[in-house]
């Protein structure tokens, strides 16, 4: 490549690899003796920041980082070191209103445009949307939605996945109703290690999801089985307390197709006249089933802020730690004596949730605490003070963006 450096740079056209190192400026000070392969790591550097300073450039360049952003997010990868630099100036080309052809229409589908944008927005909203396409038989939507030069074709295609993905929580829902009765007599017969289902009736596009839903309702490894118009088995699993999901499926690999994935998700195919097989063999690998001991402690908070510090402005600092999700959780704080000013119970069907309005000195809190509308009038009431871990985030309401806690847990303030 070196007349296209060349072409950039004209003083290394002709030259050697011992010249370019010689002229390298930054090689003067370093501590170590430098080599011709420094030299070219240098100049290529130079070349590189000078190829891409252009606009045309630093649009491509935009618009991957935002496509990688989406990748590291789906693929719930670290979000440290090198995954956290392309997370991070990803976001901030979508919130710089640079958002790509494709997202920008689900965005607007999902009335996402007009406010900041952060990972666990992508996270929550975005790419289960993405993901539905592909759990119902149909990726190459998804992939379309990114091709396509059709605007029209795009905001088409945005609906038609949004519909997806609300069809994709129904077949959930009804999968649940399926294997619900199953799943606890699984648990008996299992030692109370592993929770393993099969129903025909569940759709092969959210076995996964019902296998996390399991894990959360039991609290162990859970695998959830359903069969093809083929006779093909398919099987999900989702694990935790320490046990290697892709390991432990490996104990069972001479039944099965094809198996693989990786410490927490792993899938498998095999016939479905081996599955009476297969569950008696993961009966008996649960009685040596060693799972770790379950964390019951509250999380640690990450700061206590006292009511003189506690101000809307608190949101920059916790901005500053974006982007958050696997390896970096969002920052929870602790608070002490927040006096309960209004409460009310909020859900669809039965209202679980409550909504509060806490007083914390100089500001009243909008506070929202999931699954804890029995324990208004039980463990606490309007107009006593509580403890309370929680995390900060966004509202925007009727145009109006307004700091809220979200609790992860509250108790009655020692008098």
């Amino acid at each position: 490549i070196r007349n296209e450096i060349g072409t950039e740079i004209p003083a290394v056209r002709n030259a050697s690899l011992l010249r370019v190192k010689d002229m390298s400026r930054i090689l003067r000070y370093c501590d170590k003796p430098s080599t011709e392969l420094d030299g070219f790591c240098n100049i290529f550097v130079t070349y590189m920041q000078l190829k891409t300073s252009n606009n045309k450039t630093q649009k491509k360049i935009q618009d991957d980082l935002q496509l990688a952003t989406l990748a590291a997010l789906a693929d719930i990868m670290p979000l440290q070191n090198e995954n956290r630099i392309l997370v991070r100036h990803g976001l901030s080309a979508i919130n710089e209103g640079q958002t790509i052809d494709g997202l920008k229409e689900l965005m607007a589908r999902l009335n996402m445009l007009g406010k900041k944008t952060s990972s666990t927005d992508l996270s929550w909203n975005v790419i289960p949307v993405l993901n539905a396409a592909g759990r119902l038989g149909q990726p190459e939507l998804a992939v379309k939605l990114f091709l396509s030069d059709n605007p029209s074709e795009r905001d088409s295609i945005a609906q038609q996945i949004i519909q997806m993905n609300k069809d994709r929580r129904q077949l959930g829902s009804d999968a649940w109703m399926y294997i619900e009765k199953q799943a606890y007599e699984s648990m008996e017969k299992n030692n109370r290690h592993l929770v393993v289902v099969m129903d025909k009736r569940v759709h092969r596009g959210v076995c996964g999801i019902v296998a996390s839903n399991l894990l959360k309702t039991f609290n162990v490894p859970a695998i959830v089985i359903t069969v093809l118009e083929d006779g093909t088995a398919v099987g999900s699993m989702r694990s935790t307390r320490g046990i290697d999901a892709t390991a432990f499926l490996s104990q069972c690999s001479h039944l099965f197709t094809n198996y693989g994935g990786h410490n927490s998700a792993a899938g498998f195919n095999l016939p479905e006249e081996k599955t009476g097989e297969l569950l008696d063999i993961l009966a008996n690998l649960s009685t040596s089933l060693e799972l770790e001991e379950e964390d019951k402690s509250l999380p640690m908070a990450d700061a206590e802020i006292p009511h003189d510090w506690l101000a809307p402005d608190l949101l920059k600092t916790v901005d500053m730690f974006e982007p958050y999700g696997e390896k970096n959780p969002q920052l929870v704080f602790f608070s002490k004596n927040m006096k309960i000013m209004a409460a009310d119970v909020f859900g669809k069907g039965d209202k679980k949730h409550l909504k509060l309005t806490l007083d914390g000195g100089k500001h009243k809190w909008p506070a929202i605490y999931w699954n804890a509308a029995e324990k208004l009038n039980a463990q606490f009431c309007i107009g006593d003070s509580i403890d309370i871990l929680y995390q900060l985030e966004r509202n925007l309401f009727n145009g109006t963006e307004k700091v809220q806690m979200v609790l992860s847990n509250a108790e009655r303030s020692a008098k």
